[in-house]
């Protein structure tokens, strides 16, 4: 078995396309049709792939205001959170404020630099989505990171017909995401299931498909879940650059070229 096969359980393997590699398929294996059509399918594919990213990733910066309910289920740890998220085409800070208006989370990235504050737990830690796995470890940077700022990243491994919807394997790196996309309500966006394999850990995402709505997030591994309540969203947010700057060098702004 290969390792996109032992990274997403066993399962059927199907040829994608011609001079595609072989990967895991859904639990009702489909097979593109032969010769042309075949190839058509599979570029009409990439094509929607496209048009997805080109949708979500942010052309411009903008800020949400949410409402976070927190929980660990080993300890038993339960928290409810406000706050905002303020993102940039290549950078988003995120601060969460718990009872008593007291900092429960302090979140920034630029590109693939990262600092995560939790002042309660006395945590403060640095570094790249690219660290050592160890390090990353519960630890929601990289799905942060891939999410607000390289949404639907990476190279195309298989697609298949989903009832109504569609679903998409990539790869990202060392990571293996699996997109499920279901109609929505009549004006709203496609719901989604996004499934993130990464050496740090497994993580899920489900969204409503609402621009401003409620998504879940859960840390498979460790048993952290995160529910999301969008309170408001502002598409033509004036957000300075020292918003985006990093928390510890403020003269830093991200876009004047901080982080890798």
């Amino acid at each position: 078995m290969n390792g996109l096969a032992a990274a997403l359980g066993p399962c059927a393997l199907v040829c994608a396309a011609a001079g595609a590699a072989c990967v895991p398929a859904p639990p009702l294996p489909y097979e593109l049709p032969a010769g042309p059509a075949g190839l058509a399918a599979w570029r009409q594919a990439r094509a929607e792939l496209a048009e997805l990213r080109r949708r979500a990733r942010p052309a411009t910066r903008y800020k949400m205001e949410v409402a976070v309910d927190f929980e660990h289920r080993p300890s038993g740890t339960h928290q409810r959170a406000r706050g905002a998220v303020a993102v940039a085409p290549d950078a988003l800070r995120m601060i969460l404020l718990g009872p008593g208006g007291t900092t429960a989370l302090d979140v920034w990235m630029c590109r693939a630099a990262f600092r995560m504050s939790v002042p309660a737990a006395d945590l403060e830690v640095r570094g790249t989505v690219h660290d050592d796995p160890a390090k990353l470890r519960a630890l929601p940077v990289g799905f942060l990171g891939y999410w607000f700022l390289r949404p639907y990243a990476g190279s195309l491994l298989a697609f298949v017909p989903d009832g109504d919807g569609r679903r998409f394997v990539l790869r990202d790196g060392d990571a293996v995401v699996d997109v499920r996309l279901l109609p929505g309500p009549s004006g709203q966006e496609e719901r989604v299931t996004l499934r993130r394999r990464a050496p740090s850990g497994a993580e899920l995402f489900t969204s409503d498909g609402a621009s401003c709505g409620r998504v879940r997030y859960v840390e498979e591994d460790v048993g952290l879940e995160l529910a999301v309540e969008c309170l408001g969203l502002d598409r033509d947010a004036e957000l300075p650059e020292q918003a985006f700057a990093d928390p510890d060098d403020p003269e830093r702004g991200c876009t004047a070229g901080t982080g890798p």
